[in-house]
């Protein structure tokens, strides 16, 4: 799953650099890596160990990602997501204003990780099996998946400030400027403190404020 992040990511001019710290050389052979060696670095190393984070500059970093460890087969899935509670926690350390996201193999370690600042959880295997379950009851779906879960195509999901024309607006009222506008589709709100406050499919009566963030499905984050 690491080269396909970073092959998603690449594709966001808003993130320049990227350095990849795993303990496997032969990632440094990756054809998308070579492609980008001037934006993607590989350190070798255990990214639970506090010098090697150091060295892999997590304290100017903006975004962490901690992919689930499977370089060695014998450890145990419980002992992966240890390691990854372990190098979530020393990342927070280092750097209390990271975003960082993890993928877990059990959602029992998600209040721990929590603890320490973790913004995002991923569990894989829960969100393989909504997804297949999702696909029986509606079929399709997967081509619409497909072209919204990435950044190479068509259109994609975006989170965005409110923009200025629609502070003070419902939720009813936003929905036809955004896409008569932007020619995006409202999807959530965000009213901020965590995602409690999440809205999906808000209600139409809802009145959108300077401070909310939207999620809308488009070409383009609409401009603010």
């Amino acid at each position: 799953a690491g080269e396909l992040v970073i092959e998603e990511l690449i594709h966001e001019s808003k993130y320049q650099h990227f350095v990849v710290v795993a303990e496997r050389p032969e990632l440094e052979e990756l054809p998308l890596f070579k492609r980008n060696e001037n934006r993607v670095f590989v350190l070798h190393g255990d990214f639970t160990r506090l010098d090697v984070l150091k060295q892999a500059g997590v304290d100017r970093a903006s975004v962490a990602i901690l992919l689930a460890d499977d370089s060695k087969q014998e450890r145990t899935l419980q002992d992966r997501d240890a390691r990854t509670v372990l190098g979530a926690m020393l990342i927070e350390k280092l750097n209390e204003g990271i975003y960082t996201t993890v993928q877990l193999h059990n959602r029992d370690n998600e209040t721990s990780l929590r603890r320490v600042g973790v913004e995002e959880v991923i569990v894989s295997d829960e969100y393989v099996g909504n997804i297949m379950a999702s696909v029986v009851r509606n079929r399709g779906i997967v081509s619409v998946l497909d072209e919204l879960l990435t950044a190479k195509r068509g259109h994609q999901f975006y989170k965005s400030d409110v923009p200025k024309k629609l502070v003070g607006k419902t939720v009813g009222e936003a929905m036809q400027i955004l896409k008569s506008d932007y020619d995006c589709t409202l999807i959530a709100i965000d009213r901020g403190g965590g995602a409690h406050n999440i809205v999906v499919n808000p209600s139409n009566d809802v009145v959108l404020e300077a401070d909310y963030k939207i999620m809308v499905a488009g070409e383009s984050a609409p401009k603010v």
